[in-house]
C-alpha cells in the first residue's frame, strides 16, 4: 500500500540504530520519492518496505509523522490528526504542509491531489501513472 510520510530530510540519511545502514535503505527494492516542503522537512512517498521489520524501523523513529491511512483514515482532517495516538503528527508537520497549501481542514486526498499536480508519481492510487 502507497502511503504518505512527512519527516525531516535527515532522517532518511541517518544510520539505523543498531544497523548497518541507512534510513533510505528500509524502502529497497521498492524505493521512495520525496517532495521538498522546505525549512528541511518532506512529504515522503513510498510503496512498499523489503519487510515487516523494516518498516517498523521507520514507524518508530520519533521524527517521522504517519499520514491518515489511504483507505481506513482519509476523512480525517489534518487538525485532527495533530495529537493522534501513534501517528506523531505534530503543528510543525502541518505548518511543513502548507507549502503545498494543505491547511487543518483538509484530509488526505486534498493533500493527495496538491501533491500529484507537482510530481504525478506520487500518487496514492495503485498504477495511476
Amino acid at each position: 500500500m502507497k502511503r504518505f510520510y512527512v519527516m525531516p530530510l535527515a532522517v532518511l540519511h541517518e544510520k539505523v540504530a543498531g544497523r548497518e545502514f541507512a534510513m533510505h535503505k528500509v524502502f529497497e527494492p521498492h524505493g521512495s520519492t520525496y517532495l521538498d516542503l522546505g525549512n528541511g522537512m518532506i512529504l515522503l512517498h513510498c510503496s512498499d518496505f523489503a519487510s515487516a521489520a523494516q518498516e517498523k524501523l521507520l514507524h518508530e523513529h520519533p521524527k517521522v509523522a504517519h499520514l491518515q491511512h489511504p483507505t481506513k483514515q482519509s476523512s480525517v482532517k489534518f487538525s485532527e490528526l495533530v495529537g493522534m495516538h501513534g501517528k506523531k503528527f505534530e503543528q510543525q508537520h502541518l505548518d511543513a504542509l502548507a507549502s503545498l497549501g494543505v491547511q487543518g481542514h483538509h484530509t488526505l486526498w486534498d493533500l493527495h491531489d496538491e501533491v500529484v499536480k507537482r510530481h504525478p508519481a506520487m500518487s496514492l492510487v495503485e498504477d495511476s501513472y
